[in-house]
């Protein structure tokens, strides 16, 4: 049977591509949502998919299937993202250094 990183990744991933969630110039990654150290930020390029509280069917739900199909409920599904990088410092249309001025102006006023 399946574990539940490869069901995302076979079922769930493909989704979120295609709906726009995950860009195909980002690679998913799938850590194990049990395994604090797997949640680290992703690096560039990259989108950590993490689901949300699951359940799969009930004793009774296996019972009846006539089929060997996997149902999985995902209440929800968490695409992380790196964190932006810092902007640069803002310069005005004739390259005057606005931050720099700024900064002066706090140190000499508090």
């Amino acid at each position: 049977m399946p574990g539940l990183q490869e069901l995302i990744r076979d079922h769930v991933a493909p989704a979120l591509t295609a709906s726009g969630v995950i860009p195909p110039s980002e690679r998913p990654e799938f850590p194990d949502p049990r395994d604090d150290t797997s949640l680290a930020p992703p690096g560039a390029g990259h989108a950590l998919v993490v689901p949300g509280r699951m359940r799969g069917p009930s004793a009774d739900e296996v019972k009846r299937s006539s089929t060997s199909d996997v149902h999985v409920h995902i209440e929800r599904v968490e695409v992380v993202r790196p964190a932006p990088e810092a902007p640069g410092r803002r310069h005005d249309a004739e390259g005057f250094d606005l931050d720099g001025y700024l900064d002066r102006r706090r140190k000499e006023y508090g």
